[in-house]
């Protein structure tokens, strides 16, 4: 399952993500295998089932760590849908931005990183923190 770590980066400073966050990551595991909490599922013949692993996006700690390179495009597309959060930046605003913080978080790793333009070396990543249950 995919949610946000409500104690992340994503939230510094929005009460109303704090709440969000923490909200659902609360009934997500007791909810998942409890069908008394869907009722509809069992009668649509859906079966409960229990996430074995929680991804939390915009942690503090991500230890996981998916290149979402060729999907870019694609997740710009979903960030410009937000017009009301992204004022009147275009595309290749959003890219820029997304291109800034790919450099800085390789430069971490490799200090002399220094991709061309026009170069496909850079690599967008997601990053999560997982939980996992046995």
């Amino acid at each position: 399952a995919f949610i946000f770590d409500h104690s992340g980066r994503l939230f510094a400073g929005l009460s109303d993500g704090l709440l969000r966050g923490a909200l659902s990551r609360e009934p997500e595991l007791p909810a998942a295998d409890d069908h008394l909490y869907y009722p509809r599922d069992k009668e649509e013949g859906l079966e409960p089932c229990r996430p074995s692993v929680l991804m939390l996006a915009g942690s503090n700690e991500p230890d996981c760590h998916l290149d979402i390179s060729k999907v870019m495009a694609t997740k710009i597309r979903a960030v410009m849908a937000h017009s009301s959060q992204i004022g009147d930046r275009d595309e290749h605003a959003i890219l820029q931005r997304y291109r800034n913080r790919a450099i800085e978080e390789a430069r971490k790793h490799d200090r002399e990183f220094d991709p061309e333009p026009e170069t496909d070396a850079l690599v967008f990543r997601e990053s999560f923190r997982l939980i996992r249950f046995d």
